[in-house]
């Protein structure tokens, strides 16, 4: 009868002793991580650049962010390059001037849901993106008079919504699968009839980009 209570006494110092190490070891949980991932991806274009001589086909996108994480919570600084084809639009001239895409932006995510190693992760975005041409001039022959035609660089804001999965393969690396939507505006202008038409038009492209993040703790 005396071992029952010296039992109940050992088991309850265990329990303290099992909650205390939890509590520490869940203190020691880094709360602040930074990451820096290369990613890899390809780029969708908007169908209706097509109208202004643009090569819609899919484009390889190499890129790099850097993100800082809280919990649930992180924000990115990221940036991408692409590229395609401009054509000029004119009969006999078979160059097309080749089209640079670099994107910088500011993401916020936040973790939706997570199932064993698997996290749902929903983002917004916003920042700049710049085109530029090569050449940046090229001279044709208007009816036997040559003419420079120059592409001067654009720079426009864009924004857009994102999806993602991460899954953990290592403590300190990650894997991210992320789907984006990116619209912005372009100065256009196109024929209709005997009149040249200029306008403002908003576009979205999709890109699908594969990252490998690495952490470093913070506290």
């Amino acid at each position: 009868m005396r071992a029952r209570p010296l039992i109940l006494a050992a088991l309850f110092a265990q329990t303290a002793w099992i909650s205390s190490t939890h509590a520490q070891v869940a203190d020691t949980t880094p709360s602040w991580r930074v990451s820096i991932a290369p990613t890899m991806g390809a780029l969708l274009f908007d169908s209706h650049l097509a109208d202004y001589q643009w090569d819609t086909s899919v484009a390889v996108q190499p890129g790099l962010r850097v993100g800082l994480h809280h919990a649930r919570f992180a924000t990115a600084l990221r940036t991408s390059w692409s590229g395609t084809q401009q054509s000029i639009g004119l009969i006999g001239e078979g160059t097309s001037p080749d089209v640079h895409m670099t994107q910088l932006d500011l993401a916020l995510e936040g973790r939706i849901a997570s199932w064993k190693r698997i996290e749902l992760w929903g983002a917004g975005h916003g920042g700049r993106m710049f085109l530029g041409y090569e050449p940046d001039q090229m001279t044709v022959d208007a009816g036997g008079s040559p003419v420079t035609v120059s592409f001067d660089p654009i720079t426009e804001w864009c924004y857009g919504l994102g999806v993602g999965l991460r899954g953990d393969v290592a403590r300190h690396l990650a894997l991210g699968l992320q789907l984006d939507r990116t619209t912005f505006r372009l100065d256009t202008a196109h024929r209709s009839g005997d009149e040249i038409v200029a306008a403002r038009e908003g576009f979205s492209n999709w890109s699908l980009s594969l990252a490998l993040l690495g952490f470093m703790d913070l506290d």
